[in-house]
């Protein structure tokens, strides 16, 4: 450790030197922008030698960086921690160079850009196009640098790397891979582009990509970010998503001039993840394939996120990036000091994001709350599951959790997986709408095949939060109604009330549930009670009066546990049905009884009786919630 910090201070002291005497002699790179840059959108060769860098940074921009790195002491701080990176790091390599334009700076950076030529373009596709975006930007950087052999073979392994790309088959507009791969393209065009290696190919994949970026992947990225909204890939493959957009929305506003971060939607994307993380421990929600228990605080997400202090000015983004880790470069590269750091004491406990289908819910922002997510929203395919009314409840443990198999050599992924995992009310066979694709965002025109579910009303007030979800459309033919009504009231109670119309008695209709661990159903009492590690839940059900518990539903290993769950049938076969629970997250024992339709009353852990009902008026659901107190 000692050594290492030396090496901070004496390369910090090198740098500084270094920069100093560049400054004093004049050095740099020429001021201004090209008249290629002054055009948004323009990226023609005109013939003449490109100035770089091109990718995520502008002439302009790394001589101001090296000024901040001469004057700043924040900025000089990061600078050392990227000189230590520069020891086992290729970016972090290449901005040590381009900074410093030190001999030795360079050739460390030049024996890790052998390093990554050398081994070629093989490899696990959906990981190498990490080693392929970094090959990029590194060729770029140094470009200037390099000998014609030494950029002829680093030219050849990004080639072969976009021949794998175009020959995929090409995913829909939401796909991860559509962003790693064909989208990808773009950083290859824009580093090769006027470099005499392949031209015209280069040129060829810069518009291609282009193309791509803009008329597919921002409009619908946009579509799902609006409103607060997230990203439709879930929980287990956002990140990738997410890693490549950012990448090339910065790379082509650095390319070209124009600035697509601000019409993608993306500076919604931190303020999304920050809410699907469980606060007990910081995991993800298993919402959508979810393969990874991935945390919240980590360096992954750090490393998404910093890019979106600099380019969306998200206070948010800031958090996360300096409490996960950021990588030393990108930390460098995308720091601003200007962008305040948020306390999330400060944020809104709620939110409803739009765009998704989903609103999320606690009871505070510390590790002990109690946290709900709701969704009821789009369906596009591939990684995506039909979110028909499903909801997440945890506090101090995942207390009721989505127990999807996410389990590829099964085949158990997005489309295929068993329905009955999840938290919804089952209708006949399950949605019809499972297992088609949504390959463009223009497919997703309202009361299209894929809008089978909206959240419908959304009320906030200081003590709860209410959501109301269609997923009439889910199920084509066999329902004619199927609204639920979701209910919180902080701090840890819930009444969930669900309207369902089947097309004949014959369909059958079950209400789903779903734990870790095995819960204890009481049967005479109408009670399942949920715990995970220190959380305790208790479900009573008032609706329907005649009920059949069905346990031991299967259990779906994955993620590392094996879910239970439990369905609730109504004894008598019908074709319009009520069902009433009421939830109890904090350990308590739910207090309620029913009044009339959609009417009950209801005693809270705290003690405080509520009169709520549940209606729909002119076709708008809404909650009415009076302390009996109040009359």
């Amino acid at each position: 450790m000692e050594r290492r910090v030396a090496q901070w201070i004496l390369s910090v002291t090198v740098a500084a030197l270094t920069l100093a005497v560049m400054w004093l002699l004049g050095a740099g790179l020429t001021g201004g922008p090209t008249q290629q840059q002054q055009q948004p959108g323009h990226t023609e060769d005109q013939g003449a030698a490109l100035p770089r860098p091109r990718l995520l940074l502008t002439p302009e921009e790394l001589e101001a960086l090296r000024g901040r790195v001469r004057e700043d002491p924040r900025s000089q701080e990061h600078y050392a921690a990227v000189r230590v990176e520069a020891e086992d790091t290729l970016l972090s390599a290449c901005l040590t160079y381009l900074i410093s334009q030190d001999q030795a700076d360079l050739a460390q950076a030049k024996a890790l850009l052998n390093a990554a030529v050398a081994l070629g373009s093989g490899g696990n596709v959906y990981n190498t196009n990490y080693r392929y975006a970094d090959l990029c930007i590194a060729f770029d950087w140094l470009h200037d640098a390099l000998t014609p052999e030494e950029r002829m073979a680093a030219a050849r392994v990004i080639l072969e790397f976009t021949e794998i790309w175009e020959k995929r088959y090409r995913q829909p507009d939401w796909a991860n891979q559509t962003y790693q791969m064909k989208g990808a393209n773009l950083l290859a065009g824009i580093a090769l582009q006027g470099t005499s290696i392949d031209d015209e190919r280069a040129q060829r994949l810069l518009t291609e990509s282009r193309e791509l970026l803009r008329g597919n992947l921002v409009p619908a990225q946009a579509m799902m970010l609006r409103g607060n909204g997230g990203m439709i890939d879930g929980t287990g493959y956002w990140f990738r998503t997410a890693y490549s957009f950012i990448l090339l929305l910065d790379a082509w506003r650095s390319c070209s001039g124009e600035d697509l971060f601000e019409e993608s939607g993306i500076a919604g994307l931190p303020d999304w993840v920050l809410r699907t993380a469980q606060p007990h421990n910081g995991q993800f929600i298993n919402w959508h394939d979810n393969s990874w228990q991935r945390q919240l605080w980590s360096k992954e997400v750090a490393d998404i996120m910093q890019p979106l202090v600099a380019r969306c000015q998200s206070p948010v983004a800031k958090l996360l990036a300096e409490r996960g880790g950021t990588t030393a470069w990108r930390r460098l590269l995308w720091d601003d000091p200007r962008v305040p750091t948020v306390d999330p004491d400060r944020l809104p406990l709620h939110r409803h994001h739009e765009g998704i289908g989903m609103v999320t819910m606690r009871s505070d922002w510390s590790k002990d709350a109690t946290y709900a997510a709701f969704v009821c929203g789009d369906y596009v395919g591939y990684h995506d599951w039909v979110s028909a009314n499903v909801f997440y409840i945890s506090k101090r443990g995942s207390l009721v959790v989505d127990a999807a198999v996410y389990d590829e050599k099964r085949g158990l992924f997005g489309d295929k997986h068993p329905y009955d995992a999840h938290n919804t009310v089952l209708i006949g066979s399950g949605p019809s709408g499972q297992g088609k694709q949504a390959a463009r965002w223009t497919d997703m025109r309202e009361d299209s095949e894929f809008d089978l579910g909206d959240i419908v009303a959304y009320q906030e007030d200081e003590g709860y939060v209410y959501a109301c979800g269609d997923a009439t459309r889910a199920y084509h033919g066999e329902a004619k109604l199927f609204r639920r009504h979701f209910l919180f009231i902080l701090p840890t109670t819930f009444v969930i009330y669900d309207e369902v119309q089947t097309s004949s008695p014959e369909v059958p209709v079950r209400w789903m549930i779903h734990g870790w661990n095995k819960p204890v159903v009481d049967s005479p009492r109408r009670r399942m009670t949920f715990r995970e590690g220190q959380g305790i839940l208790t479900c009573a059900t008032l609706l329907p009066a005649e009920v059949e518990y069905i346990e031991g539903l299967g259990s779906y290993e994955g993620n590392g546990h094996t879910g239970f769950g439990v369905a609730i049938r109504p004894a008598e076969p019908n074709t319009t049905y009520e069902f009433l629970h009421v939830l109890e997250a904090g350990g308590g024992d739910p207090n309620a009884n029913v009044l009339g339709h959609g009417v009950l009353r209801l005693v809270t852990s705290g003690g405080k009786p509520w009169r709520v009902t549940f209606s729909t008026t002119n076709g708008k659901p809404r909650v009415s919630l009076v302390s009996e107190a109040q009359g």
